[in-house]
């Protein structure tokens, strides 16, 4: 099997599982790392306009929850608020 089919199959299963959540009503840090990996995916398969909707939703959702601001960062586990705030200057980024 061509690698090219692994990863529709890959990104088939994504959204199928993905649609099992109410992700919009609660949104995580893995919300947002769901709908960069389904960007990428959709950008490596050159369907380019699903790809930007996507990258939007992940910047939308990195948003809700906080991510632009750095008030979020002052409580919890370092390690992890440095692996969202990566996160959130990766779509900074990439959308630019």
């Amino acid at each position: 099997m061509p690698v090219v089919h692994f990863g529709h199959v890959l990104l088939d299963e994504t959204l199928r599982v993905r649609k099992s959540y109410d992700y919009i009503e609660h949104p995580t840090i893995s919300t947002v790392y769901t709908a960069f990996f389904i960007f990428s995916s959709y950008f490596c398969l050159n369907k380019e306009n699903a790809a930007w909707t996507y990258l939007r939703q992940a910047m939308t959702i990195a948003h809700i929850i906080g991510l632009h601001d750095e008030d979020h960062y002052k409580t919890g586990d370092m390690i992890e608020a440095t692996r969202k705030r990566c996160m959130f200057w990766v779509l900074s980024i990439t959308e630019r």
